[in-house]
């Protein structure tokens, strides 16, 4: 494997926390603070998934636990706490003693975004007001989320932003798939690239990524960015996706 770029990990990483700060500044209610230690986004749900703080690369995450909890316990909000994987990891039972659980690690990959060839044979359509519904529907029945909940939080108020861009592949006209496109200067990040489980199989998902990839790429990004799920990892690694460092996610209990 070819040595790894820190330019392309700090790329990917601005990417990443940009497009949270996008996602949460436009929820209703959703707060966003900085420091140069972490980022914390909040919103008005229960849901840890999506109240996070992240400890920005190089700041040892257990020294900002209690200060984390306090932020969050101060809204009476469950968190998760998100940081690049130290060597080695942070294991089940360092993270239990500062009172979190393990949820999981994840790959953030990169590729040159002109190497990704756009879909061809689906219809893929870019995302408006009037098919704001379905997108968000349809990434709310990928990740086995209540569809009501995704409508609070994710409005078509995105779409003014000038940073989003929704992607839906239509079938027999039903969107069967969806991706969403957030660039950060020239940063080309995919996000929440949902099938419903019916719908899997098909090389949908991979459409609508190439389809994300390719906006970012008319619009001079030169560089895309993913976090790849484990279904997930395979296909982009064979569309040409490489692994450049990996960011782990504990949560409160």
């Amino acid at each position: 494997m070819p040595p790894v770029d820190d330019d392309l990990v700090a790329a990917a990483e601005h990417n990443y926390l940009g497009a949270w700060r996008t996602l949460v500044r436009h929820v209703p209610g959703g707060e966003v603070q900085e420091t140069d230690e972490a980022m914390s986004v909040a919103v008005p749900a229960p849901i840890a998934f999506f109240n996070c703080a992240f400890v920005k690369p190089g700041v040892d995450p257990r020294t900002l636990v209690d200060e984390v909890r306090t932020h969050y316990e101060a809204r009476r909000l469950p968190f998760s706490l998100r940081f690049r994987s130290p060597t080695p990891r942070l294991d089940a039972e360092s993270l239990r003693a500062i009172g979190l659980a393990d949820a999981g690690t994840s790959p953030l990959m990169v590729v040159d975004a002109g190497a990704i060839a756009a879909p061809a044979g689906f219809e893929i359509r870019t995302v408006d007001a009037p098919s704001w519904e379905p997108h968000v529907r349809t990434v709310a029945d990928g990740f086995g989320m209540p569809r009501d909940l995704l409508r609070e939080l994710f409005t078509p108020a995105l779409l003014d932003s000038g940073v989003y861009a929704g992607f839906v592949l239509v079938l027999d006209g039903e969107v069967v798939s969806t991706a969403a496109l957030i660039v950060t200067d020239d940063v080309a990040g995919v996000y929440n690239v949902a099938t419903p489980a019916r719908w899997r199989g098909r090389g949908f998902g991979e459409a609508v990524t190439r389809a994300a990839v390719a906006e970012g790429a008319r619009r001079g990004c030169r560089l895309a960015t993913l976090q790849a799920s484990e279904m997930g990892l395979p296909i982009y690694e064979r569309m040409g996706f490489r692994t450049v460092t990996h960011w782990d996610t504990a949560t409160s209990p």
